[in-house]
């Protein structure tokens, strides 16, 4: 009786709830935030290259990303993910 396969299995359910959990926590961020967000951090633009792209300051997109961060590890830590996501760091 072999465990692993079922294993892995629920490890990549678990690993795809938590990618959905944190999109739809994401979604929740102001509009502005949310984009600043994707450019770091689905782009991985620089915050120049986000403030030059959106006309903002380099602080802007720095306070921003600091809120959407703040946003979200607030969240999952009082939704109990925090500690789940941990486990696969």
């Amino acid at each position: 009786y072999d465990v692993m396969p079922s294993l892995v299995g629920s490890e990549m359910c678990i690993r795809e709830a938590l990618r959905e959990y944190i999109n739809s926590l994401i979604e929740e961020l102001p509009l502005s935030r949310r984009e600043i967000f994707r450019l770091s951090r689905h782009e991985h633009l620089s915050y120049k290259e986000i403030a030059e792209r959106l006309s903002i300051s380099e602080k802007t997109v720095e306070t921003q990303l600091s809120r959407a961060l703040r946003f979200l590890r607030d969240r999952l830590s009082s939704d109990g993910f925090l500690c789940l996501i941990t486990l696969f760091l």
